[in-house]
């Protein structure tokens, strides 16, 4: 009955951290996959301060644990270190990833992924029906380039995980037509997480961090408090 009671009470969190090659984008502490490290730390080290379970994993064409099954302090340093050892590349295969990470939850858990999910919003909606009732966050990172990029006239623009690129003329229409495709696909991946009862927050990586992790914390807060209240 102890155990029971136990596995019960304690929340496990798990930290799922995008390392496509997409995610190593943006200058300095602006950089996607820096701060999104960042973000996945600060919710390890909150697990840890209020006496719950962490687990930290980096999601690519499969899923690569990085703790050790040591909720600490002492496994957080760690851990900063094996984040930046880490270097984004390839794609990230959301569906295989979380797919494989579901089946190995076996308690009260906060599945936390931290990502800029430029993927098919299919693949990522099939990834989130895989993680079933689990109680999910989904943390969008967007760099400030990517919202208005800092180029005017001939540009060519290549994709970080196939290496294609294009040529276009960006002003005027063309970098109007950019951002409304980024705003309907941020809304779309809002969209496909509402639709598995999933928490979805966007982030800026520009923003101070502290101010942009209250307002994620802030997100995970009332989704906790539903969750308590629906149970």
């Amino acid at each position: 009955f102890i155990k029971q009671y136990e596995a019960e009470r304690n929340l496990t969190v798990h930290v799922l951290l995008d390392t496509s090659a997409s995610m190593d984008f943006g200058d300095g502490r602006a950089n996607k996959f820096e701060f999104a490290a960042r973000v996945g730390l600060a919710f390890a080290y909150l697990a840890a301060a209020g006496h719950d379970s962490f687990r930290f994993s980096t999601i690519g064409s499969d899923v690569d644990r990085l703790d050790r099954s040591q909720s600490t302090r002492g496994e957080l340093l760690r851990l900063l270190d094996s984040g930046n050892a880490t270097d984004p590349d390839g794609r990230t295969d959301f569906v295989e990833s979380l797919s494989s990470y579901a089946r190995t939850i076996r308690s009260r858990s906060l599945v936390v992924v931290v990502s800029d999910f430029l993927e098919d919003p299919d693949a990522i909606e099939d990834g989130l029906a895989a993680l079933g009732d689990t109680d999910v966050l989904l943390v969008h990172v967007v760099a400030p380039e990517e919202r208005d990029p800092d180029v005017v006239g001939d540009t060519v623009f290549e994709d970080p995980e196939t290496g294609s690129t294009q040529r276009a003329y960006f002003a005027g229409s063309t970098a109007e037509s950019y951002r409304e495709r980024l705003s309907a696909h941020l809304d779309e991946v809002e969209a496909r997480a509402r639709r598995y009862r999933a928490e979805h927050v966007v982030v800026d990586t520009g923003a101070d961090f502290f101010d942009a992790f209250a307002a994620v914390w802030a997100t995970r807060d009332a989704a906790g408090s539903r969750t308590t209240r629906n149970r």
